[in-house]
């Protein structure tokens, strides 16, 4: 056979060995595009949950909240009346200085009662914020997954580095996911338990 058909030959070997390792990368990068996918629809879904159960617990603090305000209302209007009658039973009589003491310290019961109702109503509030803002970080761990699909279209064009980069870049999503997963988890596990969130 002349050298001009080895040549030949040797060239068509080496580009079908490129046009195999291309379809290989172009595969792999198919596969990571779906795996990303996948975990994103993840995501997506237990961030879903995970506003559903913070929506219900935002309306049962609202609604509890109201009606602390309206107690706390009806307590001072209940303290107002009787500071009045309290004023009117010593004009009336000097001489029922045991009614009075019992009926002061009623209104000094009640006073302490109303103090205690104001502050739970703030723990309630603070409680709601913290649930807010931990949302507000599994959100952020969510836009960061969806900012990092960009880097797998570039990836179609590249040789072997790309498939290192390629699992280095999966990781780092699996790691995101498993930090969405934490933060969801602890979120709902201290909802349940009446507990408030670390931000520390």
């Amino acid at each position: 056979m002349p050298p001009a058909c080895f040549g030949r030959f040797d060239k068509r070997a080496e580009l079908e060995e490129q046009r195999h390792s291309i379809e290989t990368l172009t595969r792999r990068v198919g596969e990571l595009s779906a795996e990303l996918l996948e975990k994103k629809a993840e995501a997506q879904q237990e961030l879903q949950r995970a506003r559903e159960e913070r929506d219900a617990s935002l309306a049962t603090a609202k609604a509890e909240l109201a009606a602390e305000h309206e107690r706390s209302q009806a307590a001072s209007a209940q303290l107002e009346v009787r500071e009045v009658e309290l004023k009117g039973l010593r004009e009336q009589n000097h001489a029922t200085g045991s009614l009075l003491k019992h009926r002061e310290r009623e209104l000094a019961s009640a006073k302490k009662q109303l103090a205690s109702t104001l502050r739970e109503r703030e723990r309630a509030t603070k409680k709601a914020a913290e649930f807010a803002a931990t949302l507000e970080q599994v959100s952020t761990v969510l836009a960061g997954l969806q900012q990092e699909e960009e880097p797998l279209a570039a990836m179609a064009a590249g040789t072997s580095p790309v498939m290192h980069a390629g699992r280095k870049h999966n990781r780092q999503s699996t790691a995101q996911l498993q930090q969405l997963r934490q933060s969801i988890a602890v979120l709902t596990r201290d909802e349940k338990d009446g507990t408030t969130v670390d931000q520390s």
